[in-house]
């Protein structure tokens, strides 16, 4: 039943507080550390692992799941273990189940809420809820006890929004499997199962609620807080500047200044850890241990110089301006066009950092970045594709969302994103150049450019149908839709099947005559002489091995499963395919294709669908007679043939 506060202005010499009050128990015993982000975690492993030899029996929690351990639930609520019940997404859905009950039990009071409830789109419903669900997690976080009071009928006013939510918050509350945390703290057997011992190690800002569980938590257990500071100094009612110019016009004694002056930068960019320390203060066994090692070097870099006016917090008359010194890089700033060029300078950046200190390793390099997602793209592609294997910087990305972790999660987001837009046809071929959609249907690099001339010549723009373009309340028409492009490419077989494809029936059987019969002399006579061959060449070796009998099925198998079909094949394409092509060309020279266009005659149906399918009639018929001369041309050989 005890707290122990460390603070520093250095992150290694709160490791090691951390060690020290860790060296005596058992070292099979876990370590339950609450932390913020999963950077913090990798750090401390690899650094406890560096100091010590191993690190072991580390259990981490962020602070939601420590203090959600902590409470005593009833045995069947066990399954959601230290999960928060009262998180903002299933708060969410339970108001998406509750609502419509209530806003039909009283109208009047949901009024504001009625356009939002009447709509269709089940879309706008799930963003209401999920907005309502906000405001509520703030609730809970901030002025649970006012969630308190609505929950016993009380604390309603005349506002309108909060008779609404009252109302609404009630409904949720009973549905909910277990109490608050504002009320689960007040009970007495508050952490009773909790371990004997509780690590927070730099942690941010915690809310007021997570703080009043952690000092119940010590009230009847051993806590042990780690955190952060800029300075050695009384700091809490260090101002910023804005904050300070208006402190000034509201009063001029001096004496009211006092203790706000320190540099302003604390003041602004302390602003949360300020109110955090505030919060420790109240707790009565409230006693700091300050571990800190002073820079004592005199000759100072920009950086150093900085962090000693913060570390120090001089008086305003001792300051002195510090003049900038040729070749002094502690402190950079960077005017980038674009997130890609800023990678790119980091990644000159450290290759010149590690150019310059042989004793520098990566593993001792921190780059913070807001909105990793929007980056961690960008960093693959230029730190893990340098000019050389030399010049690689290994790295690793941490707090990532789930999309930047699992490419499969990504497209599957992709899919989801979809199907809830407008489906234009550049999304549709980003979603199926993604490298797990291409992986799944095997599709390669010219099958990507097939779809795309499908996708043009189809005219196909956005939108599903003509329904889905009505749901997004635009101009509703069928052209230009997926379901229309689809229906323009399969006309074009299927008028043919019903008799409706614009095409002529002298040219399509004549080009059927051309491609089967005429082709059929050359096509046998190939197979002839190719049989022939193999028939001759595998006499000579088998005659070796006295097998010479089973010539004749060396030749028939060979034929009828692979050279039949192949020479097949190769003739109608040098043969046929060749005299196409010649026609083709010659029509597009001759302007005759332009012609067809100018009378709204379809090119494809006209000229490319009956070759088309004359050559899907012609290449099963030719292959089963190519086979039947390359099968008796081993008579040629004076070779027995085997008995049955």
């Amino acid at each position: 039943m005890s707290f122990n506060l460390t603070t520093s202005t250095q992150t290694e010499s709160l490791l090691d507080a951390f060690l020290e009050d860790t060296s005596s128990l058992d070292p099979f015993e876990k370590k339950w550390v609450v932390t913020s982000g999963k950077g913090m975690r990798v750090w401390m492993k690899q650094a406890i692992a560096e100091r010590t030899g191993i690190s072991a029996n580390l259990c981490f929690l962020s602070p939601e799941q420590g203090v959600w351990s902590f409470a005593n639930l009833p045995s069947f609520e066990n399954l959601i273990s230290d999960r928060n019940p009262f998180s903002k997404e299933r708060l969410a859905w339970k108001i998406r189940r509750v609502l419509p009950r209530i806003h039909q039990e009283n109208p009047e009071v949901f009024q504001v809420l009625t356009p939002f409830i009447a709509d269709e789109d089940p879309l706008k419903k799930i963003q209401l809820c999920w907005e309502i669900a906000t405001v509520f997690d703030e609730y809970l976080h901030y002025r649970p006890e006012l969630l308190e009071k609505w929950e016993k009928g009380q604390g309603e006013t005349n506002c309108q929004d909060e008779i609404w939510q009252a109302l609404l918050w009630r409904g949720i509350s009973s549905m909910m499997p277990c109490p608050s945390l504002y009320n689960l703290i007040q009970q007495a057997n508050f952490a009773q199962k909790a371990p004997p011992k509780l690590f927070l190690f730099y942690l941010s800002p915690l809310s007021p609620i997570h703080f009043q569980a952690f000092a119940a938590y010590a009230s009847q257990k051993t806590l042990h807080a780690y955190l952060l500071q800029p300075t050695d100094q009384y700091w809490q009612q260090v101002l910023s500047k804005k904050e300070l110019l208006t402190k000034r016009s509201e009063t001029t004694s001096e004496e009211d200044m006092y203790l706000e002056l320190g540099p302003p930068l604390l003041g602004t960019l302390g602003k949360s850890w300020q109110k955090m320390i505030f919060q420790f203060e109240n707790i009565d066994a409230y006693d700091p241990v300050f571990s800190s090692k002073r820079n004592e070097k005199q000759d100072l870099d920009a950086l150093g110089t900085l962090q000693k006016v913060l570390l120090e917090m001089p008086e305003q008359s001792d300051l002195e301006k510090v003049k900038y010194q040729y070749g002094d890089s502690s402190i950079q700033m960077h005017s980038c066009h674009g997130p890609l060029r800023e990678i790119q300078i980091l990644y000159d950046f450290l290759l010149d950092q590690f150019n310059q200190d042989p004793d520098l390793r990566p593993n001792e390099v921190l780059v913070l970045c807001p909105n990793l997602h929007k980056y961690s793209a960008l960093i693959d592609a230029v730190f893990d594709n340098p000019e050389g294997k030399e010049k690689r910087i290994p790295f690793g990305l941490c707090d990532r969302q789930w999309r930047s972790e699992s490419r499969v999660i990504d497209t599957f987001y992709h899919l989801l994103e979809f199907a809830e837009s407008r489906a234009t046809a550049r999304d549709f071929f980003t979603l199926i150049s993604r490298p797990a959609i291409r992986d799944k249907f095997e599709l390669e690099a010219e099958d990507l450019e097939i779809i795309s001339w499908w996708i043009e010549k189809n005219q196909i723009a956005w939108g599903f149908d003509l329904q889905h373009k009505k749901s997004l309340s635009l101009p509703a028409f069928e052209e230009n839709t997926w379901q229309h492009g689809i229906d323009r490419l399969l006309l074009g077989f299927f008028a043919f099947v019903v008799g409706r494809a614009k095409i002529r029936k002298d040219d399509f059987f004549s080009i059927l005559q051309n491609s089967g019969p005429k082709a059929l002399p050359i096509v046998c006579l190939l197979s002839f002489l190719t049989g022939l061959i193999i028939a001759f060449i595998g006499v000579i070796q088998l005659q070796k091995f006295a097998a010479d009998i089973y010539v004749a099925d060396l030749v028939g198998l060979a034929t009828t499963r692979e050279l039949g079909a192949v020479m097949a094949g190769v003739i109608m394409a040098g043969r046929t395919g060749a005299a196409f092509a010649a026609q083709l060309g010659s029509m597009r020279v001759n302007e005759e294709i332009d012609a067809l266009i100018t009378f709204d005659i379809s090119p494809m149906q006209f000229l490319v669908l009956p070759r088309v399918l004359a050559l899907m009639i012609m290449m099963p018929l030719l292959c089963v007679r190519d086979d039947n001369p390359g099968d008796r041309c081993d008579n040629c050989s004076n070779t027995p043939r085997k008995l049955a």
